[in-house]
């Protein structure tokens, strides 16, 4: 652990990972919902991040809320929405060939962003988890690539953890695209990739010295927040256990044993 430049309550906008960090499953994670309660009360801005493209901004809020810890649509950024902004910035006029689930393909018809049928012709192939994966989608992306598409890729993550155990992720679909076509992703959207945290610090307004992100994941969490200039906190209510913390060579600023070590005076409490 690296040596902290200031009190953890000291900054002035707060980032969460979801899962395994305010929550895991249906149950907030100790600390959690006074953690955010105690930030509040100081007016402290929060934005909340997950690498899941199938929950929408306002189902996160919801869920945010249901577990007492309440939030607004507008203070969550998921991968659907932050592929959607990216490619309404950068590629409005291109022909979008998209291997995605209905909350995907549904937020870029909204955009009003262009797409087709077939991967033959797309100029960008878009590519995220698809419980409707097949052959053919695995054909019209080969396609697309042969045609010199650029590829976008919504998150990088190959597995998701669900209450039936992990279940496969966009990662995995990339792969077998890479495996046909030889290429990689041009751009990728979701932790730990810089896209996310220019469009966080944007809709927060605050520079990234100024920022703490907490997350239960150092090849994701932590490494998006290190490489974006942020002050990060590892907390190990998650996936990373004390030994990898302690092994680790993406140093955290922070190790918490749960959330409430954000609060002074709280530390050591489970």
């Amino acid at each position: 652990m690296t040596a902290a430049k200031r009190p953890p309550g000291d900054y002035a906008a707060y980032l969460f990972d979801l899962d395994g960090t305010l929550y895991r499953g249906d149950r907030p994670l100790p600390g959690a919902a006074e953690v955010v309660r105690w930030l509040r009360a100081r007016g402290k801005k929060l934005l909340f991040l997950s690498n899941n493209p199938l929950r929408s901004r306002g189902a996160v809020a919801e869920k945010l809320t249901r577990l007492g810890l309440p939030a607004a649509p507008e203070e969550v950024l998921t991968t659907s929405h932050t592929t959607v902004a990216y490619l309404t910035e950068h590629h409005r006029e291109a022909r979008l060939y998209v291997i995605g689930d209905r909350l995907l393909q549904e937020e870029i018809r909204q955009a009003g962003l262009r797409t087709t049928a077939v991967g033959k012709g797309a100029e960008v192939l878009v590519v995220s988890w698809d419980r409707g994966f097949t052959y053919a989608k695995l054909n019209h992306a080969l396609q697309a690539l042969r045609g010199g598409a650029l590829c976008v890729l919504t998150n990088p993550d190959p597995t998701c953890p669900m209450p039936e155990g992990e279940v496969p992720d966009a990662g995995s679909l990339m792969a077998a695209i890479r495996a046909a076509s030889g290429r990689s992703p041009d751009v990728i959207i979701g932790k730990p990739s810089p896209i996310l945290a220019e469009i966080a610090l944007r809709q927060l307004g605050v520079p990234a010295q100024e920022c703490l992100l907490t997350g239960d994941r150092l090849a994701t969490d932590i490494a998006f927040g290190r490489a974006a200039g942020m002050a990060t906190a590892l907390v190990l209510t998650g996936v990373t256990r004390p030994a990898e913390a302690a092994a680790t060579e993406v140093r955290p600023d922070y190790v918490w044993a749960s959330l409430w070590e954000l609060i002074p005076g709280r530390e050591g409490e489970l």
